[in-house]
Parts: C-alpha cells; sequence; structure tokens
C-alpha cells in the first residue's frame, strides 16, 4: 500500500512538472495580467471599472501620449485591464489558445508573435484613434481620446498565425478550429455589438498575425528556431517605437499638453 501511494504521488507531480514545462509561456502571462491587476486594485483602482485617467496613468494607450513620445505605452497597455469581467474575458481566451500556439510554435515563438501582434494591434488603434478626428453636428473636427487596454489585440494576433499555421496540419479543425473561431468570433463580434471596444485593435492584431503564421511551417533546429523569433521580438519592439514616433505630430503634441493638465479619455477594451 505504501509503495503504491507513493507511486501515485509521484506520477500527480511528474504530471504537474511535465504540464508547467509544457505551458510555461501561457501560465507566465496569465500571471503576469493577474499580478498586474491586483496590484492596480491594491493601490486604489477600482476593481470592477476604473477611470479612463487610472487606466492612462497605469499604462494605457492614449494615442496622444503614445504617438507623442510615449511608445512604452504599446506594451504596458497589453497587461492593463479594464476590471474584473475584462480581465477574466482575455484570461480565458489566453488559456484556450495559449496551450495550442505553444505547441505549435514553442514557447519562445508564442511570446516573440504575442509581443509583436501585440504591439502592432496598439500601434494601430494608436494610428487610427489619433489621425481620424471625429466630426460633430457643428462640422467641428477633434481626436476622440480613447483609452485603450487589454491582452484581445496580442490574442488576435496568435489566433491570426494559428489558423495560417494550421493549414499545414492534417489534424487542423475539432477542438482547436473551435477554440481559434471563439477567439476571433468573441472579439470581432463584440465590437461591432458593444460600446467602447477597441476595434482597431482587434483587427490590427487580426492581420499581424496571419503572414506570421507561416513561421510555424518552418522545420528549423532549435538554436537558429530561437535566433528567428528573437530577432522577430527585437524587429517588432524597435519597429513599433520607430513608427509611433513616425505618426506622431505636432498637433497630437500640444493635445497631449493640455491632456497632462486637464486628464480625460474615454476607455476601451481591446
Amino acid at each position: 500500500m505504501n509503495e503504491t501511494a507513493l507511486d501515485s504521488s509521484s506520477s500527480r507531480f511528474g504530471g504537474l512538472s511535465s504540464f508547467l514545462r509544457q505551458q510555461w509561456a501561457t501560465i507566465g502571462l496569465v500571471l503576469a495580467n493577474l499580478i498586474v491587476y491586483v496590484w492596480m486594485g491594491a493601490s486604489g483602482v477600482s476593481w470592477t471599472e476604473p477611470d479612463p485617467e487610472q487606466l492612462v496613468s497605469w499604462g494605457a494607450n492614449l494615442a496622444p501620449f503614445t504617438l507623442g513620445g510615449e511608445s512604452w505605452r504599446l506594451l504596458s497597455s497589453m497587461f492593463v485591464h479594464g476590471g474584473a469581467m475584462h480581465l477574466l474575458l482575455n484570461m480565458y481566451m489566453l488559456l484556450l489558445i495559449g496551450p495550442l500556439a505553444q505547441k505549435r510554435f514553442g514557447g519562445i515563438g508564442f511570446l516573440a508573435i504575442y509581443l509583436a501582434t501585440g504591439l502592432t494591434a496598439g500601434l494601430v488603434s494608436a494610428w487610427w484613434y489619433g489621425t481620424h478626428p471625429v466630426t460633430n453636428l457643428l462640422m467641428q473636427s477633434s481626436i476622440r481620446l480613447v483609452a485603450s487596454v487589454g491582452a484581445s489585440g496580442a490574442l488576435m494576433g496568435l489566433a491570426g498565425a494559428l489558423c495560417v499555421a494550421g493549414l499545414s496540419d492534417a489534424d487542423m479543425g475539432g477542438s482547436q478550429g473551435k477554440a481559434l473561431a471563439q477567439v476571433v468570433l468573441l472579439n470581432l463580434g463584440m465590437g461591432f455589438m458593444v460600446s467602447g471596444v477597441d476595434q482597431a485593435c482587434h483587427i490590427g492584431g487580426l492581420l499581424a498575425g496571419l503572414p506570421l503564421g507561416v513561421l510555424g511551417w518552418l522545420r528549423l533546429r532549435p538554436l537558429p528556431r530561437l535566433l528567428m523569433f528573437a530577432a522577430l521580438a527585437g524587429a517588432a519592439a524597435l519597429g513599433a517605437h520607430q513608427a509611433s514616433q513616425a505618426l506622431g505630430s505636432e498637433d497630437l503634441s500640444e493635445l497631449a499638453a493640455q491632456l497632462r493638465q486637464a486628464p480625460a479619455a474615454e476607455p476601451a477594451q481591446p
């Protein structure tokens, strides 16, 4: 009896250890998002409905700031969420497709694609809201201030990459196809049906992920594969920074200066 019990316990711990090794990237991202959320709540930010000003102070993607020299917001906004329900929905989607992405691209590849598509999605959002003024009934144009936060731009990018990568898999479909469909349809559907959702971020992430899915077709040795994905992550970070500077303008800089005196933005949840 003792011998059987020890074997059973060893098997359980061995299974847990194997799971952690196989899904370390997904688990790490979930923990990072949870830590930021708890940190925000413990600092006095509302757990359910944070104010736009609070989100901006924690790194939300706000076009005048992001395109005015604060390109780091493209990264920070991926880990900030607009309340508990927003966080839970995104973490549910991450747990749906994270294991698929890590199996297909490896842990480093998964993180590189997540970073690259998340940064691109944020940049598309900042470009859209920062360069497409809205016109009121008096025919006056103004920039729509949107504090964009959340992980779903990167999640849409992962889903797009997996859709393309899966074209070379004979077993693509079934539960994998359903998981990808849930992520894509939930995000795009909510963007059309629910106000306050950053559809520009969703579409930008999805389109960025599609070509990166081709990387899943490559059969490389571990070191070249690691270098390839490291180069992708570095190029994405450098490209996003340079693009954010190129998209800036004097008008956005002036607006950013005004907002620092009296910040006001409407929240959006990508």
